[in-house]
Parts: C-alpha cells; structure tokens; sequence
C-alpha cells in the first residue's frame, strides 16, 4: 500500500519542515508533495495548486494531508479536496486530514509511511502530541504533576 503524502500550510511552513525532516531522515521513501498558501493567494488558487499537488500523486493508493493550523485556509482547502477524492479519476480514493503540524508529527509520518492510512493517522496524532513537552514552570517539569489543580 502506497501513500502520498500533502503538506498544505501556510507559506514558509511546510518546505522548512520538509527540509528539516529531510536533514534528519534523508529522503522521505515515500511521494511528498508541499503546497504553501501566502496570505496573497486567493482560495481558487489554493485549490488549484492543492489539485495539482493530488494529480502529482496520482499513483498512490492513499493520501495523508497534514496541516499546520485546523479551520484556517490550508485546512479548509484541505478538506474541501478530500471530500472530492472518490469522484477523481485515477486519484487516491481514500484519504485523511491532520491538523497541527509539528516536526514530531512528520517524522513519525515518514517513518511509519507504510502503515495503512488509519493507523498512519493515529501514530500523526500520537507524535504530534506526544512531541508537546513543557518545562521550566518555577517548580521543574509541569508534566510530572497537575497543572491544572490551582495549587
């Protein structure tokens, strides 16, 4: 089972990150395509350079798109092009959306690439939350107690 792989992000997000994951991981092993969206870009356009994005992956048999922030532009777009997957020809017919892009989340997306797309989606999920670690609040490590108890 192949997956094809869409950064959709803001602009200056999705090819840093690329490059970062690339600098630790050399080549991604799996079909990457990035679509930055600058504030100038109008939605028509966005949704034109995502389709393109999908046609260049038309060979995969899945599509995993990660975004950076959930409701806003890149998200939208995002959702709006899986929902038109299964009428697409020889596009992927199956396919998820993430939101919350961090490097933790796409590191772990292109070391478990060949999970089926379920599972891809969960272990996204799983490192981008898990790569969430706050420390240094006066008392040491917030994560060892309840931050919340008002103590």
């Amino acid at each position: 089972m192949t997956t094809g792989l869409v950064l959709l992000t803001h602009e200056g997000v999705g090819v840093a990150m690329m490059e970062i994951a690339a600098a630790i991981l050399g080549q991604p092993g799996m079909a990457v395509q990035v679509v930055e969206v600058p504030h100038s870009m109008s939605l028509e356009q966005a949704r034109s350079a995502t389709a393109a994005a999908v046609d260049a992956l038309a060979g995969v048999d899945q599509l995993l798109v990660l975004v950076d922030l959930y409701g806003a532009t890149p998200s939208n777009v995002g959702m709006e092009m899986l929902q038109g997957l299964s009428v697409r020809g020889d596009a992927p017919h199956v396919g998820a959306l993430v939101a919350g892009l961090n490097l933790p989340m796409l590191l772990r997306v292109l070391n478990d690439r060949e999970r089926p797309l379920a599972e891809l989606v969960e272990r996204a999920t799983q490192g981008g939350t898990q790569g969430i670690v706050a420390q240094g609040v006066n008392s040491g490590d917030v994560n060892s107690g309840d931050v919340n108890s008002g103590d």
